[in-house]
C-alpha cells in the first residue's frame, strides 16, 4: 500500500518527504534503464537505423545548405523580374519617342497662326462677346494670336482650330466686366 503523504500548508514542508524518497527514485530509474530495449537508447537524428550517424552540426550545415540554395533561388528570381521590368521601361521609352516623332512630324504639316489648316474663326456662324483674332509675330518668329473677350459668356465657332507648333494662342478674359 502506497504510503500517504501527510498534508502539509506549503512547498517549503514537502522538502524533507522528497529528500528521503530520493535513493528510492534513483534506484527505480536505473531499474528502468536496465530494463528497456537497446532501441529504446539514444538514436540518430536522421532517422537512419545507426550505422551512418548525424551530428547536430552536420544537421545545421545542411539546413544552413538549404536555407542558401532558397535565398539564391529568390535573388535569381528577384534579378530575372527586375530585368523584365526594365525591358519594359524600355520598350516604353521607345514607344514614347517614337509618338514624340510622329507628333512632330504631324505639326509641321499645320500652319502657324491664322488661316487654313490652322486657326481659322467663322465669324458669320456667330462670334459674339470678344473681338475677332489679332495676330502678330514676334522677334523669335513665334507667331501670336490674341482674343479679347468684352462680355461675361462668348460663343466663338471656328472653322478649324489648330495650333501650329510655332503658334501662342490666348485668350485674353481681362475685357470681362
Amino acid at each position: 500500500m502506497p504510503r500517504r503523504l501527510p498534508a502539509c500548508r506549503n512547498v517549503a514542508e514537502y522538502r524533507p518527504i522528497v529528500r528521503r524518497g530520493s535513493p528510492f527514485l534513483a534506484g527505480a530509474s536505473a531499474l528502468a534503464l536496465l530494463m528497456l530495449p537497446s532501441a529504446a537508447y539514444a538514436r540518430p537524428l536522421n532517422g537512419g537505423s545507426g550505422g551512418g550517424s548525424v551530428s547536430a552540426p552536420n544537421i545545421a550545415s545542411d539546413a544552413a545548405t538549404q536555407a542558401m540554395a532558397r535565398a539564391a533561388t529568390a535573388a535569381r528570381q528577384t534579378q530575372d523580374s527586375l530585368a523584365r521590368a526594365a525591358l519594359a521601361v524600355q520598350e516604353m521609352q521607345a514607344v514614347q519617342a517614337s509618338a514624340r516623332a510622329a507628333a512632330a512630324a504631324a505639326q509641321s504639316t499645320v500652319p502657324n497662326g491664322l488661316g487654313a489648316g490652322g486657326l481659322l474663326p467663322n465669324v458669320p456662324a456667330g462670334w459674339n462677346g470678344a473681338n475677332a483674332p489679332t495676330q502678330s509675330v514676334d522677334g523669335n518668329g513665334q507667331t501670336q494670336v490674341n482674343i479679347r473677350q468684352q462680355a461675361q459668356q462668348a460663343i466663338l465657332n471656328w472653322q478649324s482650330f489648330n495650333v501650329g507648333a510655332r503658334t501662342t494662342l490666348t485668350f485674353d478674359q481681362g475685357g470681362n466686366a
